[in-house]
C-alpha cells in the first residue's frame, strides 16, 4: 500500500501525489490526472488474480476503451 502524505513518491524525476477519492467507481482502475495530457484511467490486475480474471478483466477493459494508449 502506498502512503497517502502530502509529500508524495517519487517517480524518475517527478513528485507523484496520490489521494484517495472516496468510494471508488471502478476498484481495479488507478485514475492518472496529468496537466496538459489528459485523464489516463489504468488497469490494475491484482496479483493475486488467477489467469481467467486476469483474461476477462483486461477482455473488459479493451472492449470499453476507445483506442489502446488514447488517454480517456
Amino acid at each position: 500500500m502506498w502512503s497517502l502524505s502530502g509529500d508524495g513518491v517519487p517517480v524518475e524525476d517527478q513528485q507523484v501525489h496520490l489521494r484517495r477519492t472516496g468510494p471508488s467507481r471502478a476498484e481495479d482502475t488507478v485514475c492518472l490526472l496529468t496537466p496538459g495530457q489528459g485523464r489516463w484511467d489504468l488497469l490494475v490486475v491484482p496479483p493475486s488474480a488467477t489467469v481467467e480474471e486476469a483474461e476477462r478483466l483486461m477482455e473488459t477493459a479493451t472492449a470499453q476503451t476507445p483506442a489502446a494508449g488514447r488517454p480517456a
